[in-house]
């Protein structure tokens, strides 16, 4: 969409630019397929992963990321707002019971502080879209030989 100004309405009014068609939903994009790269290799050495994904409105990423993986024979959960904050920590928790390997959510949902180390999560800490506030996520220090999705 575009603005342009009306001289007869004396206002900026939207026009269509372009309307590009839908992606196929079928075809791994580039960074989806180094994401599932990462998390693998990751899997394989038994580390358990975390992905962070930004896109959770219109274009709900998590739930594209959770399908792709779930594709693979990964067992992985999203975390969403739905839980209560006061219950994340037990969410985690039961998540580790039931064998999950992968877990996504957006990086706001847990910046209030949940220790994910102790509940079993390994590290990486993967971002699949950068967040604008550095003060909601600060990734630990991470190996050369973990790479992470930026």
């Amino acid at each position: 969409m575009g603005w342009e100004f009306n001289p007869e309405t004396q206002r900026r009014e939207r026009f269509l630019i372009a309307q590009p068609e839908d992606l196929d939903r079928e075809c791994l994009q580039a960074k989806e397929r180094r994401l599932l790269e990462i998390v693998q290799a990751e899997l394989r050495t038994g580390r358990r992963c975390h992905i962070y994904a930004v896109y959770t409105q219109k274009r709900d990423v998590t739930r594209r990321l959770e399908s792709i993986l779930a594709r693979e024979g990964i067992r992985v959960a999203v975390l969403t707002s739905d839980v209560p904050t006061e219950k994340r920590e037990a969410w985690f928790e039961t998540k580790l019971q039931q064998g999950i390997q992968v877990t996504i959510c957006h990086p706001k949902i847990i910046e209030t502080g949940l220790d994910l180390l102790s509940q079993g999560w390994a590290l990486p800490l993967h971002q699949m879209q950068t967040n604008l506030a550095a003060t909601t996520v600060r990734l630990p220090q991470q190996s050369q030989k973990t790479p992470s999705i930026r």
